[in-house]
């Protein structure tokens, strides 16, 4: 080992970097590498259609391409939804003290590869950062670390907006090979799907919330109707209207005992033209509650058609 490489590993080794297993050149091509990343993909594929949370989903997909890339390190920040700063994602094998210095930075000062590549919008490639005058604010940290270069490209979502950065790291220095950078490219899009998977299951479950909310403050309850099927769906406040328990299958006959037996000739008769005819409900009727009150309820309701033209 000459000295140069020697001094790297001192710096690694004072930094608290772990201790990869040598470079083997050519274990990991051709075929074999990449049936390889492909049984790593799938692994991170299955996660996240398993609902996996991201930050575990993220770490995994970090080391798979840890282990196609010996001597490297793999970081994934995510950009904040003001899109203003970075945030740490995951990172599993770098020292807490080089994450915890790159988290928050704002993308706005380019401090860093990652910064500069998510205010950038394009990749930037750092094969020596000892040399590369653009890492002259963070030299000293990224070296201090034991890190000598840094592949860093923007994660973009399916709308073309920066979701964070995926970033490769490198104990000497090197340019990505074409190998390095198809990974890039697939890993990239992996984490992509993974970032935006759970940002849209987040916000659902507070548009959820933000429903139930509402629903409960204007006494309006919801459902739905598969006329196919007869199955029936309601919202926490629709069992509240309806005065059922919610552990209770919904079905149109509970919706009935409700209807007092006078009313209940007509409610049966505009279900039934709404179901056969595939209209849409818009009507009033009553409720009879089992302690003798009466409640009146509106019903609106549109039909719905899948691509087939079925209702649904």
């Amino acid at each position: 080992m000459d000295a140069h490489l020697q001094q790297i590993d001192h710096a690694a080794g004072e930094a608290g970097l772990p201790e990869p297993e040598p470079r083997r050149e050519g274990s990991l091509g051709g075929r074999h590498r990449w049936e390889s990343v492909l049984s790593g993909e799938n692994r991170v594929l299955e996660m996240i259609a398993g609902g996996n949370a991201l930050p575990s989903i993220l770490d995994a997909l970090c080391r798979v391409v840890e282990e196609m890339c010996p001597r490297s390190f793999c970081s994934i920040l995510l950009l904040d939804a003001n899109g203003d700063r970075l945030w740490q994602g995951a990172a599993p094998s770098l020292p807490k003290s080089y994450s915890e210095a790159m988290n928050g930075r704002e993308i706005a000062s380019c401090w860093g590869p990652c910064g500069m590549a998510a205010f950038r919008k394009e990749q930037v490639i750092a094969s020596d950062i000892q040399a590369d005058p653009l890492w002259e604010r963070c030299r000293e940290l990224v070296l201090s670390h034991g890190l000598q270069a840094c592949w860093s490209t923007p994660i973009f979502s399916s709308e073309g907006k920066v979701l964070g950065t995926f970033a490769i790291l490198s104990r000497e220095p090197r340019s990505p090979a074409r190998t390095d950078q198809n990974l890039i490219d697939q890993f990239t899009h992996l984490a992509s799907i993974a970032i935006e998977r759970a940002r849209a299951e987040d916000a659902l479950r507070r548009s959820e919330a933000y429903l139930a909310e509402a629903q409960k403050l204007s006494q309006t309850g919801s459902f739905g109707w598969n006329i196919a099927s007869g199955e029936l769906t309601w919202s926490a406040q629709t069992y509240c209207i309806l005065g059922y328990d919610r552990t209770l299958t919904p079905t149109l006959d509970l919706v009935l005992k409700r209807v007092p037996p006078q009313d209940q000739a007509l409610v049966r008769q505009v279900i039934d033209v709404a179901s056969r005819e595939a209209t849409n409900l818009d009507f009033e009727h009553r409720l009879l509650m089992p302690d003798g009150s009466i409640k009146y309820v509106h019903v609106i309701a549109h039909a719905v058609r899948n691509d087939d033209n079925a209702l649904l």
